[in-house]
């Protein structure tokens, strides 16, 4: 009887992973909730219930499955994530990222572990209880709790820096960033929470509970005192040296530094001249666009984007240039604002409120002042880092995001999101349609856009068969080739010969996609179509984000003083950049010293 009830578990559980795989449930539908962790703790509680015929042990076996047992495979039995490639622990951030049907057949894999786990439970439980009975317990209630609550912050603060370095691949002083920054519209509002709770208030719950017992059970009382304080201690010394914290004050405390002083241009003291005829000027910014797509794994099925980028009009025929990334620059948010200011976005500095630059002059700025009409394009939520905000107060950009899209009828359905938003292919179009209905106002335009499919989870379109053995390089793949049709498509527009067009990654792959992708830590580029007499050859330079500053008015036409701007030197002059005149390391070093310049930058 037990053995027939067993099986008919089994088999609902493999029936329930093929509904999986043959619908279309959504990550975050109760359905696929419901399915993927709801039911095998049912089906665990089944088998206990049918074992001990005691609803009340049940109801409490359910319980302690679906907080314990049901995370125990996400962070240790999956030793490689079959969507992206990645070779390391399958975490709970990748359940809740991707559809459950692509994450090995976790509900079999849950049903078959919550059966076992009941058996050993119904066994094992008889001797566990008589055998805590007779422990005899070291210390009064509160004494315990004192002691448990010790072990349990200091879990909390190791599982914490292992989960911030896997979620963010930052510097966790860019946590402050993710914290005040807006996280509506995309995954991570609710794979943020979600990863937060699972596999670190869970996981160090879990952690604590088994450490408190070991020692409360073989060590003295003034061993167990000594061994909490300690770890407790240790853990802070820990968190401060993992965290830059130390570094963080010994900055804010130094005296100020003379490095923006001296070496930034500030557009406010600059005269610009434009042209007598303005250009258009298009930026496409592509995630995560680095020089490890350079490598021959990759160059073989990416053949138009590997074109655009040796059409640089910046470099040497045939040379695909790179951007060091310095601090700063590290991520979406930050390489945009060093992109259009020059400046790196550092956040933990002196008078920081939530103003972007405020008093600081960007492209847009520059742009708007000149009659320009600027645009910004993005397939998720404009309020994600506050993106919308930057734009929107620095050159009066209309800034179409994905509820823009959705308001006004241009999706499939008003339901309708994939990935953040919606696909690089309907992007695509969407910047076709409105780049038409722009250059109607016949009004020069700063037109720029952000492609996210190359943002981790990696979309890939529902049914698309895997090529080359790799989803990662099937995505490359897809990427490259609706980038260079784009560009096909603009090139073939009669406007576009008065455009100068832009394409660059924002920043390289984060450090744990190394193993796929061959990062080497450095965006690319290239400048099209630019207004360049045949002879004039520019040397190619040592550059980072800030000289694309400038570079970006030299491309248009736009002329000053001089070839410098903010702390970026045009790469269509001669001149060295700071990164030439510094080296990397020393420039990376000068940019984050405490700076009375830089502060006042973030002053309302």
């Amino acid at each position: 009887m037990r053995i027939g009830i067993l099986f008919s578990l089994i088999s609902l559980s493999i029936l329930l992973a093929i509904f999986i795989n043959l619908s279309d449930v959504k990550i975050f539908s109760p359905v696929s909730l419901a399915i993927n962790l709801v039911t095998p703790s049912l089906i665990g509680s089944i088998v206990f219930f049918f074992m001990q015929k005691n609803l009340k042990k049940t109801f409490w076996f359910f319980i302690l499955f679906f907080v314990f047992a049901n995370f125990i495979p996400h962070f240790f039995l999956f030793s490689k994530d079959s969507i992206t490639g990645y070779k390391g622990y399958l975490t709970f951030y990748h359940v809740i990222a991707y559809k459950m049907n692509k994450i090995n057949h976790v509900t079999e894999v849950f049903s078959a572990i919550s059966i076992l786990f009941a058996i050993f439970i119904h066994k094992f439980f008889p001797y566990l209880k008589n055998y805590l009975q007779n422990i005899k317990k070291p210390f009064s209630k509160v004494q315990s709790f004192m002691v448990f609550l010790s072990i349990y912050l200091s879990s909390v603060i190791f599982f914490f820096l292992g989960w911030f370095k896997y979620f963010f691949e930052v510097p966790l002083n860019i946590l402050v960033e993710h914290i005040i920054m807006p996280l509506e519209g995309t995954y991570l509002d609710k794979a943020f929470v979600l990863s937060f709770t699972a596999e670190v208030v869970i996981r160090a719950l879990i952690f604590s509970i088994i450490a408190y017992f070991v020692i409360c059970v073989f060590a003295k009382k003034i061993v167990i005192v000594g061994i909490s304080v300690f770890s407790f201690l240790f853990s802070l010394f820990y968190l401060g040296y993992n965290s830059g914290i130390y570094e963080i004050l010994n900055k804010v405390a130094e005296p100020p530094s003379n490095f923006y002083e001296a070496n930034y241009k500030n557009p406010q003291n600059e005269k610009f001249l434009f042209p007598a005829k303005k250009r258009n000027l298009i930026v496409i910014q592509v995630e995560s666009l680095e020089n490890g797509f350079l490598l021959p794994e990759y160059e073989n099925f990416m053949p138009g984007l590997n074109s655009l980028l040796k059409q640089n009009a910046l470099c040497h025929s045939g040379k695909i240039c790179i951007i060091e990334q310095m601090n700063g620059t590290e991520y979406t948010k930050a390489a945009t604002v060093a992109y259009t200011t020059g400046l790196p976005y550092l956040i933990l500095t002196k008078n920081r409120n939530s103003a972007d630059f405020a008093k600081h002059i960007a492209l847009g700025d520059i742009l708007n002042e000149a009659g320009y009409k600027n645009y910004a394009l993005y397939s998720s939520d404009k309020s994600f880092s506050n993106m919308g905000r930057y734009f929107e107060t620095h050159g009066d950009f209309e800034v179409f995001d994905y509820y823009y899209f959705r308001e006004n009828n241009y999706l499939p359905h008003k339901n309708y999101k994939l990935h953040w938003g919606f696909e690089d292919s309907l992007l695509y179009s969407l910047a076709k349609l409105k780049l038409n209905q722009i250059v109607e106002k016949d009004a020069p335009f700063l037109f720029y856009m952000q492609t996210m499919d190359t943002h981790m989870p990696f979309y890939l379109a529902e049914g698309k068969p895997i090529k080359y053995g790799s989803r990662f390089k099937t995505v490359l793949e897809d990427m490259s080739v609706r980038l260079y049709n784009f560009v096909l498509w603009l090139e073939q527009q009669e406007w576009f010969e008065n455009t100068s067009l832009v394409i660059y990654g924002d920043h390289a792959f984060m450090e744990s996609m190394q193993e796929i992708t061959g990062a080497h830590g450095s965006p690319l580029y290239t400048f099209l179509n630019l207004p360049l007499e045949e002879k004039l050859d520019f040397r190619d330079k040592k550059n980072s984000h800030f000289d694309i500053f400038p570079t970006l008015l030299h491309s248009i036409g736009v002329s000053w003083s001089s070839s410098a701007l903010g702390l970026g030197v045009s790469l269509m002059s001669n001149d060295s950049t700071l990164l030439e005149r510094f080296g990397k390391d020393s420039l990376s070093k000068a940019l984050t010293q405490n700076s009375i310049l830089y502060n006042s930058f973030f002053q309302p």
